[in-house]
C-alpha cells in the first residue's frame, strides 16, 4: 500500500518532463523518491502507472532499490508495456538483484 507521500511524489512526476508539439513527450521517475522500501506489489506498479501512458519515454531511476517484487515488476514491465506499446520504457540504475526479477519476469512472458 502507498504512503500518502508515495502518492505526492507519483503526482508531483508530471512537474518533471519534456515538452514536444504533439504533447507530453518524456518524463523521468526516480523510484527511490517513490518508495520508502522496495516496491513489491501490482498495485504500486498500477498505482505508478496511472497516466504515464500520456508520455512517448518514460525513464525508470532504480537507483538506490535493492529489489523489487515479481508482481511489480510483471505489471510494469509486460502488463503496462503490452497494453502502451507507444510508450518507451527506459531503465536506469537496476542493482543486480532488482536485474535478476527484471530478467526473470521478462523471460516468463
Amino acid at each position: 500500500m502507498e504512503s500518502r507521500m508515495e502518492e505526492d511524489i507519483i503526482k508531483e512526476r508530471l512537474k518533471n518532463y519534456a515538452y514536444c508539439e504533439d504533447g507530453l513527450s518524456k518524463t523521468k521517475i526516480g523510484l527511490k523518491e517513490v518508495y520508502n522500501s522496495s516496491p513489491t506489489a501490482r498495485s504500486q506498479a498500477k498505482h505508478l502507472c496511472a497516466g504515464l501512458e500520456e508520455f512517448s519515454e518514460v525513464e525508470l531511476d532504480f537507483e538506490g532499490l535493492d529489489w523489487m517484487g515479481q508482481g511489480f515488476a510483471h505489471q510494469l514491465f509486460i502488463v503496462f508495456a503490452n497494453n502502451n506499446p507507444n510508450v518507451k520504457l527506459v531503465i536506469k540504475g537496476m542493482s543486480d538483484d532488482v536485474k535478476k526479477m527484471y530478467n526473470h519476469v521478462m523471460n516468463t512472458k
